[in-house]
């Protein structure tokens, strides 16, 4: 969905905020990883990539990856499927300790 269509569908009386807006970046990839950057950060007041850079890198790459085989049919090596898994499996929440 383009960010004109984000914005227009968004509730009334909210800013329709995007995820380009919210990464500040381009690339899709990047932008799924930015939820769990800026835009956690403003609901919870917790950023996984400050809380855990290495995670945060590691889940770039699974977003990275996931969109290389999805949208243009790329290979992967299992290598990197199963250090993908092992990703999706660190939970943000166990990373994320509470203060």
């Amino acid at each position: 969905m383009a960010d004109k269509d984000i914005a227009a569908t968004a509730t009334p009386g909210t800013d329709g905020i995007s995820a380009t807006e919210v990464a500040g970046k381009s690339d899709v990839s990047v932008q799924a990883a930015a939820l769990y950057d800026k835009a956690a950060e403003a609901v919870t007041g917790r950023s996984l990539r400050k809380e855990d850079r290495q995670l945060y890198k590691n889940l770039e790459g699974l977003f990275r990856h996931r969109n290389a085989v999805a949208h243009r049919a790329d290979e992967v090596q299992a290598k990197q499927v199963r250090a993908d898994i092992v990703t999706a499996r660190s939970s943000p929440r166990r990373s994320c300790k509470s203060t």
